[in-house]
């Protein structure tokens, strides 16, 4: 793949970071994706993403990041937005061993700032939901982080192919 990065810092002036990514291909565990143009800058606290998207060769799966979030604008969000994403495919090029998830996720993850503290929802539907090698079904999963105890908390349904279903209630640290 191909970035080329900046760092500029005028007198007594913050740190500035422009990462500019090019069109290019990228591969990850033995398989191609394509990463589209976009900008990221970084400055003092702040995070700006315009037009991040990186997708596999056939466009069935695709992440894009898009906006800003900051520790001091309460305006500023982040948004990521996933579809069919492979589960598996991540635990495994990501090497995570401990727990493994299957499924393909679609939705949104967002992030910003309320009250000077970081602050994160998601909002996920993930269709053949495995967990541990097991098919447990669909998941619809909405989590956030508590900024009073920096837990996520997760609210969850799992409709199983037997049409059973599963509450998912509970927090990860």
């Amino acid at each position: 793949f191909s970035i080329a990065t900046l760092f500029t810092k005028e007198d007594k002036g913050p740190l500035s970071i422009d990462i500019n990514t090019l069109q290019s291909e990228l591969l990850l565990n033995n398989a191609n994706w394509k990463l589209e143009k976009s900008h990221i800058q970084i400055q003092q606290g702040m995070y700006a993403v315009d037009n991040f998207r990186v997708y596999n060769e056939d466009g069935s799966q695709e992440v894009k990041i898009n906006g800003k979030y900051s520790t001091k604008n309460t305006n500023d969000i982040l948004k990521a937005e996933l579809k069919n994403i492979n589960l598996q495919y991540i635990f495994e090029t990501l090497a995570i061993d401990a727990l493994q998830f299957g499924g393909e996720a679609t939705g949104n993850l967002f992030v910003s700032t309320i009250e000077n503290k970081p602050y994160a929802n998601t909002r996920l539907q993930i269709s053949d939901f495995k967990f541990n090698g097991t098919d447990l079904g669909n998941l619809s999963l909405f989590s956030e982080l508590d900024e009073k105890t920096n837990l996520v908390m997760l609210d969850g349904l799992i409709n199983s192919k037997e049409n059973k279903q599963t509450n998912v209630d509970g927090t990860l640290d």
